[in-house]
């Protein structure tokens, strides 16, 4: 608009989640884990945060398992932090995995732990809800959509969050019920809209 671009030419678009695929994956099996997380391996998404959350589920929860989906510049560093906490073995460290899997994972997990400090949007997060699980986060003003279906603690509070963790590993039920975000849409219905807009830009003969 500053530079002369008419503002009604100017369409901002929305995220969405692909709620129809992510209702055919179903937990695994064999395999279960009491929390997991997905994202970049960096040090602003709170990895190492994680950590000592994880350290201390497990002062109460020996042998409780939390499973990491993602890779980036930290993963050595962060696998050398793990073996320097003794959590090798209540950690499993996945790198990239496919659409399908990372949605499984997530239904095989109880808890979604999120220590991000800085997020655009949190795609991670809606996905999370999505499959039904509890979710437990940093509050940096970034959630409103997810703001009734998520836990927020103050953010870098490890101690904070690891008691939330452990309150909701100590749940007797955790339904894996697929949940719809009221204010986050369908990819297909962000694209239609996103094409009617595109149709209504463009100039006709």
């Amino acid at each position: 608009i500053e530079i002369g671009i008419d503002p009604n030419k100017i369409y901002i678009s929305g995220n969405g989640l692909d709620y129809n695929y992510i209702a055919t994956i179903k937990p695994a099996d064999n395999t279960r884990y009491e929390a997991c997380f997905c994202g970049s391996l960096r040090k602003n998404k709170g990895i190492y945060d994680l950590i000592k959350i994880w350290k201390l589920v497990t002062l109460r929860y020996p042998n409780s398992r939390l499973v990491i989906v993602g890779d980036g510049p930290e993963y050595t560093s962060l696998l050398n932090k793990m073996k320097e906490m003794n959590l090798a073995e209540n950690i499993k460290l996945m790198r990239f995995i496919s659409e399908g899997d990372k949605f499984q994972i997530m239904k095989s997990s109880k808890v979604f732990i999120f220590p991000s400090y800085e997020e655009g949007w949190g795609i991670a997060v809606a996905e999370a809800i999505a499959c039904g699980l509890d979710v437990v986060l940093y509050d940096i003003g970034t959630y409103k959509a997810f703001d009734k279906y998520v836990n927020m603690v103050e953010k870098a509070n490890t101690t904070k969050m690891a008691e939330i963790v452990i309150a909701l590993m100590k749940k007797e039920k955790h339904s894996k019920k697929d949940v719809r975000i009221n204010s986050v849409l369908d990819w297909q219905q962000v694209a239609n809209m996103e094409m009617n807009s595109i149709t209504a830009l463009t100039p006709h003969e």
